[in-house]
């Protein structure tokens, strides 16, 4: 309740299953928080939860991530960072429809980062050793969001 920001963590579990009780859960607790306005951080599970509830398809990937790293293009620049995933939120065919929502995505349509008003989403373990800018890339992410943050006093 007083949080100013709330970071949705990582898995496992398939965040499209509503018919398990803890992707229920934080499906419920993302819409409760968005309507709150609290601002949102989203790692891997978080991320595929968050893009989910914003109407983004997310699929299981021909081949798992676990313990990978990659190069890849977050917030307008090349990172090599640590993933540990087997679900992915992909871009949608046709595109976004939510013009309002920044997606960083992959060769393949995977979307690895995503950006709109008070929410933020990383597909990557910014905390992972692997993730060699993660540090950097989770600090920038909290002061984007600070900015949400309604002022107390």
């Amino acid at each position: 309740e007083t949080a100013d920001l709330v970071i949705l963590g990582p898995g496992p579990g398939d965040p499209t299953d509503m018919t398990h009780p803890r992707m229920k859960k934080l499906q419920t607790s993302i819409a409760a928080l968005r309507h709150r306005g609290k601002p949102l951080l989203g790692i891997c599970l978080g991320h595929q939860a968050l893009a989910f509830s914003l109407g983004l398809p997310v699929t299981r990937q021909a081949r798992s991530t676990q313990g990978l790293q990659r190069e890849v293009k977050v917030f307008g620049e090349v990172h090599r960072l640590g993933f540990y995933n087997s679900f992915s939120p992909v871009l949608p065919e046709g595109g976004m429809l939510n013009s309002a929502l920044k997606l960083d995505c992959d060769e393949d349509g995977r979307v690895i980062a995503l950006q709109g008003d008070g929410l933020i989403g990383f597909q990557f373990h910014p905390e992972s050793v692997m993730s060699e800018s993660g540090y950097r890339l989770l600090y920038k992410a909290i002061r984007i969001l600070q900015q949400f943050v309604p002022d107390i006093g």
